[in-house]
């Protein structure tokens, strides 16, 4: 019995270490892809928690780009402490200091890939699986 307990310890303990490795060792800059059944396009997550974004042929994002005759910024906040995970894309309007968050939330499946779900109307999602609006990243090297 006292074996069969500490094989159990044992082995639970080396799948929450190699979980807590895989969050800790991650990190959300870089450039990523995805494709899904409507669209396809890139994210960019830069150091300093600026986000540029291209799909169908249209980027924005960045310190500084114009949409509908305004300039815009795109920044981004991650939490990696939060369960789930969040990943908030803000774009701030420049001169009237507005702004738009859209709340999303993120699965790190690796350190290469990861599930983003994005919410609707300032409502972040519950769970990957639970949202209609959901992607795979996968980072482009």
């Amino acid at each position: 019995m006292n074996k069969l307990f500490l094989i159990l310890v044992f082995g639970f303990t080396l799948v929450c270490k190699s979980d807590f490795n895989k969050v800790s060792e991650f990190n959300i800059v870089g450039k990523w892809e995805w494709e899904s059944y409507s669209s396809s396009g890139n994210f960019v997550f830069y150091s300093n928690g600026i986000a540029e974004m291209e799909s169908e042929n249209e980027k924005i994002g960045g310190n500084d780009f114009m949409r509908n005759g305004k300039k815009f910024s795109l920044e981004y906040k991650i939490d990696y402490n939060k369960t789930p995970k969040t990943l908030d894309l803000i774009f701030k309007e420049l001169e009237s200091k507005k702004q738009l968050k859209i709340p999303g939330i993120i699965d790190i499946v690796e350190k290469d890939i990861l599930l983003y779900a994005r919410g609707k109307n300032g409502i972040r999602p519950k769970s990957i699986a639970e949202s209609d609006d959901k992607i795979t990243l996968y980072r482009i090297k």
